[in-house]
């Protein structure tokens, strides 16, 4: 496809043709994708369980700004775990927010396709 912009001199108008190409793209597979897609739906669903947890049960919540407030990771982990989430949870807080990022159970060598990160400010 090409268009014709108009070069002017005095006395003489002219057309210029100019070529404009289309990029070029490699074949795409939606496979990855489609799994992608569907593995975050475990995730989330994990993600729910947990957010769930924590808007309807205060001693629970307690719990967890505790062991937070003491820098106790492994007992933040271990109270997120004992939900019975089949995802991985890794976990970081501060005095602000604590942060939880959900990502797939993986074999070796195959990279996780996909991960859900949760911030929840708590003050």
């Amino acid at each position: 496809m090409f268009s014709y912009p108009y070069l002017m001199y005095p006395g003489l108008i002219y057309l210029v043709p100019m070529y404009r190409t289309r990029q070029q793209f490699p074949p795409f597979n939606t496979t990855h994708f489609f799994a992608s897609a569907n593995e975050i739906k475990q995730l989330m669903n994990d993600a729910h369980i947990v957010l769930n947890k924590l808007s309807t049960s205060k001693q629970f919540d307690k719990q967890v700004m505790n062991a937070a407030q003491k820098s106790d990771e492994k007992e933040v982990k271990r109270l997120i775990k004992s939900l019975n989430i089949k995802s991985i949870v890794d976990v970081k807080f501060n005095p602000d927010y604590l942060q939880l990022r959900f990502r797939q159970k993986t074999v070796e060598n195959v990279p996780a396709c996909c991960s859900l990160t949760l911030a929840l400010k708590w003050s």
